[in-house]
């Protein structure tokens, strides 16, 4: 079963990490505040890390902070397109679906909006 993971972490300022288990990694997203269903935000796309972060809370190595998990569960990826994301993410703690579409040519800029319920699967 795929996996997602929402981690707190304070370094080098306070932010949570998206991340979404794809093959052998996890995708990546800085995002400034928890996703909230019905609210788009923007996110930063930083570097895949390593499937041991699904399971992990605790210092970082190198001084990097720490990560407190938020919510984590299963996902079912919908779409992957080069610039459009959408998967169902399923916990006891939050269930819907994501849609996140690149906003930039660099792949560095996205936006991310989340809705309840498994019913819809357009973005706004």
């Amino acid at each position: 079963m795929t996996r997602f993971v929402l981690l707190k972490h304070n370094h080098p300022f306070l932010h949570w990490d998206l991340m979404l288990e794809v093959e052998e990694s996890l995708w990546t997203w800085r995002l400034d505040r928890p996703p909230r269903y019905h609210d788009t935000q923007f996110a930063e796309r930083i570097a895949d890390h390593r499937k041991i972060y699904l399971d992990y809370e605790g210092p970082i190595s190198g001084g990097r902070g720490e990560v407190r998990r938020e919510v984590s569960g299963t996902l079912e990826w919908l779409l992957q397109e080069e610039t459009k994301l959408m998967g169902y993410l399923k916990s006891n703690h939050l269930e819907g679906v994501v849609t996140m579409e690149r906003l930039s040519d660099n792949n560095m800029q996205w936006s991310i909006y989340l809705i309840p319920g498994r019913a819809s699967t357009e973005s706004p």
